[in-house]
């Protein structure tokens, strides 16, 4: 068995969407994935209800859709639109219902996340039959089962595994990341950037030992690439993205990074234009950190303590109450400001050298 998990950002555009329904064409192995709302739908959907000012005119999965529709065949075109008018209809009776009791919850805003990770799996469902690339739709809420903190719901890890196991999965399998049900059936959210997990979940549960994770950009990169030139980093261990992940560093989910090293399970970061990757595996073989700026404090790893020592010899009066965590490969820091490029080439020096 296979596991892929894909987000919304990295399916944004038909080209993207063609290539990566394209490469699930000669599966050597069955195949589950896992897909995410499209690109800002789930933010669209969240933002909507806190402003309480729903109207009939509010059509978020049409217009998300709107550019994708020419790539279906008439047969799921017409499969599609009945789905989404489904899904429509009840993002109506849930805000008009909200709206007359004035009661705005985390369970309803749940009910309402789902609908947008229900029809953007869909369409990748109809999308396959389009380009005659058998699948099968899987509604993830009847196989994995959290508690009720609604907005962020814990999974129950033996009752999904048990579900997950129990589950005829064919060759070729689409469903949601994020959203699950609990114990009696109401829908459930497992927190922002929680489809990784819904994947890992998955993984273990039929000891698959790789998930490829699909994303916009190519890597992890050292810097975040939308605001600096950044270096792409090719390897973390566990314990390096157990730390970022714990401290919000998008793309990683502490529940994920638990259960990857826990059950031995890598993770391989990727985008669709390249054959590079970033692995997140035991191995303690790396080269490049991450550098994460989050507030007040900075985090770099994984990086060895030898280059440790000669970067606090240049930043000494700039790094703040700094530790260095020989278990995780990680230098952590407080500090006020600092040019995050500079800092970047300092380390490619440093690493140069060594």
């Amino acid at each position: 068995m296979k596991v892929i998990k894909i987000g919304g950002p990295a399916l944004s555009n038909s080209k993207g969407l063609n290539k990566f329904c394209n490469s699930l064409k000669h599966l050597a192995t069955p195949t589950v994935v896992v897909v995410s709302a499209f690109g800002k739908l789930s933010s669209t959907l969240k933002n909507h209800f806190i402003s309480t000012s729903y109207t009939d005119k509010f059509t978020p999965f049409i217009s998300t859709f709107t550019d994708f529709r020419h790539l279906l065949c008439q047969k799921q075109l017409n499969n599609f639109d009945e789905y989404t008018l489904q899904c429509q209809k009840k993002l109506t009776d849930i805000m008009l219902g909200c709206q007359l009791t004035n009661e705005f919850s985390k369970k309803s805003l749940d009910k309402i996340l789902v609908l947008g990770e229900l029809v953007s799996s869909f369409f990748i469902h109809c999308l396959l039959e389009s380009i005659q690339i058998q699948s099968d739709f899987l509604d993830i809420r009847g196989i994995i089962v959290t508690d009720n903190n609604y907005g962020n719901a814990n999974p129950n890890l033996n009752l999904s595994t048990k579900n997950i196991s129990k589950t005829s999965f064919s060759t070729l399998t689409i469903t949601q990341g994020f959203i699950a049900s609990d114990i009696t059936g109401n829908d459930t959210t497992m927190g922002f950037e929680s489809s990784n997990l819904s994947a890992m979940l998955i993984a273990q549960a039929i000891n698959c030992k790789t998930i490829e994770i699909y994303t916009k950009v190519n890597h992890i990169y050292s810097l975040d690439p939308e605001l600096y030139e950044a270096q792409p980093v090719y390897r973390i261990p566990y314990q390096s993205a157990q730390i970022l992940a714990n401290n919000n560093f998008k793309l990683l989910f502490p529940g994920m990074i638990e259960l990857a090293k826990e059950r031995n399970i890598e993770l391989i970061f990727k985008g669709l234009e390249t054959d590079k990757c970033t692995t997140i595996s035991s191995s303690s073989d790396f080269i490049y950190p991450v550098i994460y700026h989050n507030r007040s404090q900075l985090i770099i790893t994984p990086i060895k303590k030898n280059v440790v020592v000669e970067l606090l010899n240049k930043y000494n009066s700039e790094f703040l109450d700094f530790e260095y965590k020989s278990k995780n490969y990680s230098l952590i820091t407080k500090i006020e400001e600092i040019d995050l490029e500079k800092l970047q080439s300092f380390i490619t020096l440093l690493l140069k050298t060594h």
